[in-house]
């Protein structure tokens, strides 16, 4: 059996006790009684490991045997079962509770069995903090595992992070109740921003989904089908109704599909659209042999017979053959601000060009003239009425009832000469265009916000916006005149040309010549002279003051386009042609 060795400085300074070997049965007389209480005197088990007592407050009295113990001198105990007693400075024992572990010596600690060693742990214990040996796999209060076994205070090491609750994980996984919320951050739900659920509640950037998943057209990832208002685009993926994905087109009947149309469709004309048989896509029609083909063009050997129809002869009524072509003859013509109409010898009225108001949209019937204004057109009826189509913000499209000799739309006014020479005028009336002076007339142009009238003793009259001069007439006899947007322009009866208002583009100084009619338009004027030949000044931005070099009959000059009729009754244009307004038919 080990020995237990004692070893005293004096008989009365204890300097040193050990307690060596393993179990010694130690009959204790009196224990030392402190702080705590008072010791018991019980059987103490010794093993191994020892206890550092320095605790001042023991007072001296008989130890172990009856040896002294003064305080403050170190006691070396092998006991981890302690009675009541104080230690290290804490009044550990004082409930009668026997410690929960062993405290070693200075430079020794528990290696997790109960055994005081100076460095490691037993198998299956590791250092859990400060060199405290705990269970693999735990850590000291305070402390966690770094995710490779060590136990830190705060992070994880390399290639690990906090996989949800604080512990540490390989990166790229997350704790159970956990996921990776995109950004590699281990969330309990959710996503991250920029993220969304991928289809199976894996977060993937919004906008993509996981395999076996695609987005149904709303944004949600789906293992199949689409939202509401969206279908198969054609791939597998979900586009609004009615669209398909780059590459597919609509069957006819909803469907996205490669090529080809469904039963009872055939191509649009642009070969992505499928129609109905018998009718084409827009922008397109029959070109004559069942085949759909872009408007105003025909099938091979077939040409358009002036109404948009595509035979192999002949032309449509109110048209003539020239050459290959189907020409309609005209009656008169009218230039607008950005659209222009005409009378057809038949009596339909033909428009074209700018239409966002619905002034190139002329309804159907005979008619005897028309005039286009800034975007209204208004045309006298074969039986005397009016009727005027566009814009209507001022009341300048609805005309009262009665008979009329003649019509002309200004910009947002309009005025007509009924047939006992009196004048009407309804629309816009800001600066009194619409309110014409009493008298008789034989002829009334609107303008941008005036109006000029010729009266039956050639004089004329002007009423309206006057800021230029242009409602100021000179005197003299004159036998036409028209109303331009700022300057008014007028023929004498012996052929001469008169202008007066703004003349900024010179569209107020004319030429020298005879002239049989005139027309005054937003910045330049044209007048036909008697030789048949044309006219023109003032504003020549888009050209519009160039004519063709031929004999016209009729000329009128619009915003920044003009148009004339020639002796064939054919129509020519030229100037600004941005919105088709000088491509005639």
């Amino acid at each position: 059996m080990p020995r237990m060795t004692r070893s005293f400085s004096s008989p009365l300074a204890l300097s040193t006790v050990v307690l060596l070997g393993g179990c010694y049965d130690l009959s204790l007389g009196d224990y030392a009684s402190g702080d705590a209480g008072t010791d018991s005197a019980s059987q103490v088990a010794v093993d191994q490991a020892s206890v550092v007592d320095t605790d001042a407050s023991v007072p001296d009295g008989p130890e172990m045997g009856g040896d002294t113990f003064l305080d403050a001198n170190p006691i070396v105990a092998v006991d981890a079962f302690v009675p009541d007693a104080t230690v290290l400075g804490v009044d550990a024992y004082a409930d009668g509770k026997e410690a929960s572990g062993l405290i070693c010596s200075v430079g020794l600690h528990d290696d997790g069995t109960g055994i005081c060693v100076q460095t490691g742990c037993a198998g299956g214990f590791h250092d859990g903090g400060g060199w405290i040996c705990v269970a693999i796999g735990t850590c000291i209060a305070g402390l966690h595992d770094d995710g490779t076994g060590i136990c830190i205070q705060i992070g994880c090491a390399s290639g690990f992070h906090d996989g949800g609750e604080g512990t540490c994980l390989r990166a790229g996984t997350c704790s159970a109740d956990y996921h990776d919320d995109g950004t590699g951050a281990c969330i309990p739900t959710g996503c991250a921003d920029g993220y969304h659920d991928g289809g199976d509640g894996t977060c993937t950037a919004a906008g993509t989904c996981v395999s076996g998943f695609h987005n149904d057209g709303v944004g949600t990832c789906v293992r199949q089908g689409c939202a509401n208002g969206c279908h198969d685009g054609g791939d597998g993926t979900c586009a609004a109704a009615g669209t398909c994905v780059s590459g597919f087109h609509n069957d006819g009947t909803g469907t996205c599909v490669l090529q080809g149309c469904a039963d009872g469709y055939h191509d649009g004309g642009d070969g992505v659209s499928c129609a109905a048989t018998g009718s084409c896509s827009n922008g397109y029609h029959d070109g004559g042999d069942g085949t759909c083909i872009k408007a105003g063009t025909c099938a091979e050997f077939l040409h358009n017979d002036g109404d948009g129809n595509c035979v192999a002869l002949g032309c449509a009524p109110g048209y003539f053959v020239a050459g290959v072509l189907c020409l309609t003859t005209f009656a008169n013509v009218s230039a607008g601000d950005e659209h222009t109409c005409g009378v057809k010898a038949n009596g339909a009225i033909a428009c074209w060009g700018s239409d966002y108001q619905g002034q190139a949209t002329a309804p159907a019937g005979g008619f005897s003239s028309v005039s286009a204004g800034g975007t209204h057109t208004c045309a006298v009826k074969l039986d005397g009425t009016i009727v005027c189509w566009g814009a209507n913000s001022d009341g300048q499209a609805a005309p009262p009832g009665g008979s009329f000799a003649s019509v002309s739309a200004g910009g947002t006014h309009t005025c007509a000469v009924k047939l006992d020479g009196t004048i009407v005028c309804w629309g816009g009336n800001a600066d009194g265009q619409a309110t014409p002076p009493a008298g008789s007339f034989s002829s009334v142009s609107a303008g941008g916000s005036h109006t000029c009238a010729v009266k039956l003793d050639s004089s004329i009259s002007c009423w309206g916006y006057d800021v230029s001069g242009q409602a100021t007439p000179p005197v003299g006899m004159f036998f036409s005149v028209s109303a331009g947007a700022y300057h008014t322009c007028a023929v004498t009866l012996d052929g001469s040309m008169a202008c007066w208002g703004n003349n900024d583009y010179n569209q107020s100084a004319p030429p020298g010549g005879t002239f049989s009619s005139v027309s005054a338009g937003a910045h330049h004027t044209c007048g036909l002279k008697v030789d048949g030949s044309i006219a023109c000044w003032g504003d020549h931005t888009y050209s519009q003051t160039t004519p063709p070099q031929e004999t016209l009959v009729s000329v009128s000059a619009g915003g920044y386009h003009t148009c004339a009729l020639r002796k064939n009754g054919t129509v020519t244009c030229w100037g600004d042609n941005s919105l088709g307004q000088t491509t005639s038919p």
